[in-house]
């Protein structure tokens, strides 16, 4: 297998753990998908074309839904499916935050900087140091979120497919 190269600023275990962040995310948003059409009760097979161009927030809110009507008919699985809602949100902002931010490198410090430039309302520009061990957590945590959701989805007989397990 040939091993890609090029003059970026990252450290191959920052690029294999930015990595992982992206492939676990694909991983939770795929059980988003797989839940909505199961939970409308659509073929799984249609459903994912229903499904995939869906963006995040709209994928959101239909899942709350399910979880806001589980609430009101008194079962307290609502709040926990809510509260899983909440841990994805976090993990698609900390994905967004690698996926797409700017690395730079002063070719001394080992590790990269992060360069994020946000527009709302004002002109911000924010940079700050990704330590391999800051990586580590978040990557951690996007796993940890995506498995807490497919066992609950799981208890419901949901996203039960041969294929549905869990990374490694």
């Amino acid at each position: 297998m040939t091993k890609f190269s090029t003059d970026h600023p990252l450290p191959p275990r920052h690029l294999e753990l930015i990595g992982e962040i992206a492939v676990q995310w694909s991983f939770i948003e795929f059980l988003m998908l797989e839940a909505i059409s199961e939970i409308t009760e659509v073929d799984p097979t249609k459903g994912i074309f229903l499904t995939t161009n869906l963006g995040y927030q709209s994928r959101l809110s239909l899942l709350q839904v399910y979880g806001n009507s589980l609430k009101e008919k008194g079962m307290p699985e609502g709040a926990e499916f809510l509260k899983l809602l909440e841990a994805l949100s976090q993990s698609y902002g900390i994905r967004n935050k690698y996926v797409h931010s700017h690395y730079l490198s002063n070719g001394i410090a080992s590790d990269p900087t992060l360069s994020n430039v946000r527009l709302k309302g004002k002109l911000q520009i924010v940079e700050e140091a990704i330590t391999v061990a800051t990586l580590e957590a978040d990557s951690d945590r996007l796993y940890e979120a995506g498995d807490r959701f497919l066992a609950f989805l799981q208890r419901f007989d949901l996203c039960i497919g041969p294929s549905r397990k869990t990374p490694t």
